[in-house]
């Protein structure tokens, strides 16, 4: 385990920067930049160049874990494809402690594939903050190729009465896979964040049992907003996944889901089904519904929007559903799609 490490009681954790231009092997290993008791979390760069770069094991870059302003470090990770380790659990980690806000962590895949986990909290990704504002985690494949998220839990939430943070999934050309949790709550009174998943491919982009959260905190605060895109072909919400930016406390607005299936004429349907559910909720006894809109391109009735055995609602006095066929056929909606 490679250390920079603050002071026992104060200063900022240090630098870690590993760089090769064919590839990285880094194996029941990690890093760690965190802070003293109070300081600031350090940085983690891992760069693997147009090579394939497999690690797994701790990459820690959190602020101290006093109560002062102890910022989240930030985390690079970069390569030519990425893999995880089938078997060993990962961490990548720059939280923020006291009132410091959470950090960031970057993942890209230059040239091809991105598979994280193969196994429930294979991956854990944290941003969080104690006291403060979530941070940003972004995954991406800027050029080509897939990203596959399977176990793999990742976490921007809120402190205090902080707001949530971002989540960023995107593919220029693959597919994208997603089980476990996405989440970016507020806390307190804190608003929702943002969590956006992006692709533009043929093959389909299956949401398998995943939490995407993006709810406001106990006390307060507004639900954040859901965006889920394939520009190309069709969005499947399976097997008890859920969409939510739900007001939590007794008063509150909904927040925005936005669900995108292709962009020209025959292209692209969303299913929602299995016990999974859309939910964009006003607070328990004041507020108004979110906005939930879903569209897509596809003729065909078997890709069109079905929400057999799931359910989409934005409760409260304005909550709004709104359908859309965008290449102007006939629209179809089928299933359990009626709750308001």
């Amino acid at each position: 385990v490679a250390q920079a490490i603050g002071g026992a009681d104060n200063g900022n954790g240090g630098s870690i920067d590993v760089k090769a231009d064919t590839g990285i092997v880094a194996k029941g290993s990690g890093f760690i930049v965190a802070a003293g008791a109070e300081g600031h979390g350090g940085m983690i760069n891992i760069d693997a160049g147009s090579g394939l770069l497999t690690f797994d094991g701790k990459f820690d870059a959190s602020g101290g874990t006093g109560s002062g302003n102890n910022f989240g470090g930030q985390i690079e990770i970069k390569g030519g494809n990425i893999f995880l380790s089938a078997t060993a659990v990962t961490e990548l980690i720059a939280n923020g402690h006291g009132s410091g806000k959470g950090g960031e962590i970057n993942v890209t895949s230059m040239l091809s594939d991105l598979n994280f986990g193969a196994g429930a909290d294979q991956l854990r990704i944290e941003a969080t903050s104690e006291q403060a504002q979530g941070g940003n985690v972004s995954i991406s494949a800027p050029t080509t190729g897939n990203i596959t998220l399977n176990g793999s839990a990742v976490d921007v939430s809120a402190g205090g009465d902080g707001e949530g943070g971002n989540i960023s999934v995107q593919t220029a050309s693959g597919s994208i896979s997603l089980s476990d949790r996405l989440q970016a709550n507020g806390h307190g009174s804190g608003n929702g964040g943002s969590i956006s998943l992006a692709s533009a491919s043929t093959a389909d982009m299956t949401l398998n049992n995943v939490d995407v959260w993006a709810n406001s905190g106990l006390s307060g605060g507004n639900g954040g907003t859901v965006s889920v895109k394939n520009t190309k072909g069709t969005i499947n919400v399976n097997n008890a996944s859920s969409i939510r930016v739900t007001a939590l406390a007794s008063n509150g607005n909904g927040g925005t889901v936005d669900v995108s299936a292709g962009s020209s004429a025959g292209q692209g349907g969303v299913t929602l089904t299995s016990g999974s559910d859309m939910e964009a909720d006003a607070g328990l006894t004041s507020g108004d519904g979110g906005k939930i809109t879903i569209t897509y391109y596809s003729n065909n009735p078997a890709v069109a929007i079905n929400t057999d055995q799931g359910t989409v609602h934005a409760d409260g006095p304005t909550g709004f559903l709104e359908f859309q066929n965008a290449s102007l056929a006939e629209l179809r909606v089928s299933g359990d799609h009626t709750e308001i």
